[in-house]
């Protein structure tokens, strides 16, 4: 599986990420990393990653901005702990694919080209 690397021109955590358009492909890649969970050969440090993307654009399918703070805090009440280094990766990962489409990212699987009739939006 290749990583996304995030995009070297943007250092700080996005305060808001705001989907425009195209949630389909945002539904399609919170599957997409939710299924990367299941693989028995992930370090701790790419599940967290993974964990992390799989949130915001679960989120960010679901209602179409994300509150990086709140959803920050969300993170620390349930599991005690945050760790804010791939929490902001991940964060500027999924921010890039919602305002370029993942130009300034190497590396990954990128946004699905998928059309609505593609998703089984009863089974979200």
């Amino acid at each position: 599986m290749k990583q996304e690397r995030e995009p070297t021109n943007i250092k700080q955590v996005p305060a808001k990420i705001v989907l425009i358009e195209g949630r389909e492909a945002i539904v399609a890649k919170a599957v997409e990393y939710r299924k990367r969970l299941t693989n028995p050969n992930l370090t701790p440090q790419s599940q967290l990653k993974e964990t992390y993307k799989a949130l915001i654009t679960e989120e960010l399918a679901s209602t179409g901005t994300v509150d990086t703070t709140a959803l920050t805090q969300r993170i620390q009440v349930q599991d005690g702990s945050i760790d804010m280094v791939l929490f902001g990766k991940a964060c500027r990962i999924i921010e890039d694919y919602v305002t370029t489409g993942g130009k300034n990212l190497e590396g990954g699987t990128g946004l699905p080209k998928i059309k609505p009739t593609d998703i089984d939006w009863h089974n979200l």
